[in-house]
């Protein structure tokens, strides 16, 4: 049950817990790759038996036998796969903004990284404030929701060299049977 209980936290911080967003796909002024990587192709596991499937143009990830998140990068202007020094970054856009989720494959397994939850985002984006606009994006009820930047491609890798990115899901290759 406690397994349980943190993959659930786990998925929310990556998604609904995001107080950095972008507004284009990181890193910018890199290409949008067309298809999946053949290493990052496959069935993939986690030590709490979620899923990911990742096909040439697709992928789906599965808390237990719902789809959580999925995405095609032929048919949707919501997905984007860049590649970004020895990894990717996949990002998606919902409500008009973009998470960025860098993805590293080591040996057999994926690496997915995401936001720090409990980091202190505010001295980054103080340091960031400096090169680049950031706005302050409020939520439905009008308290702060998150931020909003359109970093560099240096910016961006700066971001990730301060460890924006620190908590991650580790996936598992599942063999083939």
């Amino acid at each position: 049950m406690k397994k349980l209980v943190i993959s659930i936290i786990s998925l929310l911080g990556m998604v609904a817990c995001t107080t950095v967003r972008f507004e284009s796909p990181q890193p910018a002024d890199s290409i949008s790759l067309e298809e999946f990587p053949e290493e990052l192709q496959g069935s993939f596991i986690t030590d709490e038996n979620d899923t990911l499937e990742v096909s040439p143009f697709e992928f789906y990830f599965r808390n237990g036998e719902e789809i959580f998140i999925s995405g095609n990068l032929m048919t949707s202007e919501e997905v984007a796969l860049r590649k970004f020094k020895n990894m990717y970054v996949l990002n998606l856009k919902d409500e008009g903004a973009w998470d960025a989720f860098p993805v590293k494959v080591r040996r057999n397994k994926l690496i997915i990284y995401y936001e720090k939850a409990n980091g202190d985002i505010k001295e980054l984006i103080e340091d960031l404030s400096l090169t680049t606009q950031v706005k302050e994006i409020p939520d439905t009820d009008e308290h702060f929701g998150y931020y909003l930047v359109n970093p560099s491609a240096e910016e961006f890798e700066k971001l990730w060299n301060k460890k924006l990115f620190s908590d991650k899901l580790i996936f598992y290759r599942e063999s083939k049977k």
